[in-house]
């Protein structure tokens, strides 16, 4: 199941629900310094897109058996 996009106040920043320090806001990720993504980070992208599409393949030909 997808994950639902956070919610923004009007200057951007992120409404964030959690159970320690109730409901506050933070700052998108990237905003004091730059975001760095690594290569097993960037490969794991790769592999899971494969994946995702041989699964939706055994997905829409077991679908038709429920």
């Amino acid at each position: 199941m997808a994950r639902k996009k956070a919610e923004r106040t009007a200057t951007g920043d992120i409404i964030v629900e959690s159970r320690s320090y109730g409901t506050h806001t933070r700052k998108p990720r990237g905003t004091f310094k730059p975001v760095e993504i690594n290569a097993a980070f960037k490969a794991s992208a790769v592999n899971l897109a494969k994946a995702n599409k041989a699964a939706a393949l055994l997905k829409r030909e077991i679908d038709q058996f429920r």
